[in-house]
């Protein structure tokens, strides 16, 4: 069956990444992971998306080299197309 889901990991920390993974498989949350090292992917990820092919949530680090989590966030919310995903911290 197709994955219809999709989670947004944007992660530097490769060690956090398998983390995050091995979370959602213990969880047995059946959606497609797409992950990003560094803020600038990430929004250049969520700009080329829109409507269902934006992801469900955006797991975001706030320690990102580049342009940082909280600047990432605000891009996210200031956005009118990306204003309502959801977005869960990690820190």
């Amino acid at each position: 069956m197709k994955q219809n889901k999709k989670i947004l990991l944007v992660e530097d920390n490769s060690d956090h990444v398998l983390l995050a993974k091995r979370a959602l498989n213990v969880a047995k949350i059946d959606a497609e992971m797409i992950v990003m090292s560094d803020g600038e992917q990430a929004l250049a990820y969520l700009k080329e998306k829109s409507g269902s092919d934006l992801p469900h949530v955006v797991l975001l680090d706030l320690g990102l080299p580049g342009i940082g989590g909280l600047e990432v966030l605000q891009q996210i919310r200031n956005d009118p197309l990306t204003r309502q995903l959801s977005v869960v911290i990690l820190s």
